[in-house]
């Protein structure tokens, strides 16, 4: 069960999209066409329903979570929501976090001292649906593009982007190995396969 509002508030919404769908019903049994104004309230009562259902689950999802064991503490690094469809971080080699945006085309750096967010490279430099990040020894960073036509990137320190790979199945994970010196990229179902990149880190 739903408690307080929040029950009445999908109560309310559930009904109206019944009401709402037994006239049009009735319209169409009658072989009538639906006024506009009870297609709209159709649609209204239906997206509402939806987004209140959506709502409520992800509230009752956040007061389900909770610290088990009592030697772990929460931190909040950046409050708010300034950071869109985020998937992959890594730790840079200035102790920043680095956090790519696969839904924003963008890589942000987060000052875990301050919990300054920053732009790291934006979204008219190319970097198309970013889905992971590693870095090098040299602060060099490598980023996972998802889409087509399947590319890996080479992001210096500076933010600058190089494209060292292209062609593949839906990049997915990518990870630089600092005992060998080796880069590594896997694809996702597109392609199922594991690659390791040109490295370019030397350059």
């Amino acid at each position: 069960m739903l408690p307080g509002f929040h029950g009445d508030l999908y109560l309310v919404c559930s009904m109206t999209f019944v009401l709402a769908l037994i006239s049009v019903a009735n319209q169409v049994s009658k072989k009538e066409k639906a006024m506009p104004n009870e297609r709209s309230l159709l649609f209204f009562a239906l997206i509402l329903a939806i987004a209140s259902l959506l709502f409520l689950s992800g509230s009752q999802t956040a007061e389900a979570l909770k610290i088990v064991d009592p030697g772990y503490r929460v931190v909040t690094v950046a409050k708010g929501s300034p950071l869109p469809g985020c998937n992959g971080i890594i730790v840079g080699r200035d102790g920043a976090l680095y956090v790519v945006h696969v839904s924003a085309d963008t890589v942000s750096r987060i000052d875990p001292r301050t919990s300054k967010i920053s732009t790291f490279v934006p979204p008219y430099a190319g970097v198309s649906f970013p889905d992971d990040i590693t870095v090098d020894e040299r602060g060099n960073f490598y980023i996972a593009s998802c889409t087509a036509p399947g590319e890996v990137y080479r992001v210096d320190p500076n933010g600058m982007k190089k494209v060292i790979a292209t062609g593949l199945k839906g990049p997915n994970g990518i990870h630089y190995n600092s005992r060998t010196d080796r880069l590594f990229m896997s694809e996702c179902f597109f392609g199922n396969r594991v690659f390791e990149p040109a490295y370019v880190g030397h350059s």
